[in-house]
């Protein structure tokens, strides 16, 4: 059985989600969410902040329970312990695809960059898909690139 894995990050939307319709199109899916705490006190994150994540991850669990998509919540120390995390689960499981919408900021693309490798290592498929921006970033060039 292949399972895919819908991995939701700061993004917690079921509506118009691009990643959240591939991989339920692939069939078997499973919903990840990945707390980092150290991240999030290295970013100076409020309390606020974190509850807001909170509340919007039990209301996720909820529409994605709708859909017959668990979510699976569980904790990294921060964006370096991921693709470790993320390797046990794609061996336990017997991932064969990967989605997630893109963030763009530093940590993340090299959060992410790690984990498509590894995946990519594994025999895993990896699609990231540009949601919520009307141009990707990096698209549109001037004359001198």
């Amino acid at each position: 059985m292949s399972l895919t894995l819908c991995w939701f990050r700061n993004d917690l939307r079921v509506h118009d989600n691009l990643a959240l319709a591939a991989a339920m199109a692939e069939g078997s899916a499973v919903a990840l969410y990945i707390a980092t705490p150290g991240q999030w006190r290295r970013h100076d994150d409020a309390p606020i902040k974190l509850d807001f994540w909170r509340r919007n991850l039990e209301l996720l669990e909820a529409a994605l329970a709708k859909r017959n998509i668990p979510l699976v919540c569980c904790e990294a120390r921060d964006y370096a312990d991921i693709p470790r995390l993320v390797a046990s689960l794609i061996d336990q499981w017997q991932v064969t695809s990967l989605h997630y919408n893109a963030e763009y900021p530093l940590n993340e693309q090299q959060r992410d960059a790690a984990v498509s490798a590894l995946c990519r290592e594994r025999g895993v498929k990896v699609c990231s898909h540009d949601d919520s921006v009307l141009i990707r970033p990096g698209a549109i060039l001037n004359k001198s690139g």
